[in-house]
């Protein structure tokens, strides 16, 4: 579904507001520069950064979404007490139980359940 304008917005408000803060001081801006220059956007992406998150549209977020996620593959792993996660978890998807060796473990084992 298209994103609202209210929460693209506020999204935009927030990396482009919150960029100056990563750039306060100058090891900040080494650290931001050797990153683009690492991944290979160059120095213009960091010149640029903020004028070109104001200017992404909602069709530009439903076109990266389509793209790159997939729903029917998403995996989502919570971390906690299994017995106060599983029943609500197990409402909305599919839950697979491990224990903290990652061995799969059955609901019955789950001590107080």
């Amino acid at each position: 579904q298209v994103v609202p304008d209210s929460e693209l917005a506020e999204a935009k408000d927030y990396l482009t507001g919150h960029f100056p803060l990563q750039i306060e001081t100058p090891e900040q801006v080494a650290s931001e520069v050797a990153d683009a220059l690492i991944r290979g956007v160059g120095i213009g992406y960091l010149e640029h950064y903020r004028s070109r998150i104001a200017s992404v549209g909602a069709a530009d977020v439903e076109r990266v979404a389509v793209t790159y996620l997939h729903p029917d593959s998403l995996v989502i792993i919570a971390v906690g007490d299994a017995r106060a996660v599983d029943d609500p978890l197990a409402k909305i998807a599919p839950v697979t139980l491990l224990n903290e060796h990652g061995e799969p473990i059955e609901r019955s084992q789950l001590r107080g359940k």
